[in-house]
């Protein structure tokens, strides 16, 4: 559902967005998928999916400077 700017200003919400680069992002996700990449050394905390809140506690805190949460 898309919303007029007016909206977004007269209810005061914040938008934000993230920047993926649409030409590499396939390919390192290919690659990661792949077993090509070993991300082990830059993720400093992992998380169950029960405790994706605890995540995101930790991220914001600026405990954790890239979590990882296992789906399983």
């Amino acid at each position: 559902r898309q919303m007029c700017i007016r909206d977004r200003f007269m209810r005061e919400l914040t938008v934000r967005t993230s920047f993926t680069n649409p030409f590499t992002s396939a390919r390192a996700l290919r690659l990661i998928a792949g077993g090509r990449v070993d991300l082990t050394p830059i993720i400093s905390h992992t998380f169950t999916l029960t405790d994706f809140g605890a995540c995101m506690d930790s991220m914001r805190d600026g405990v954790s400077i890239k979590a990882q949460v296992h789906f399983s």
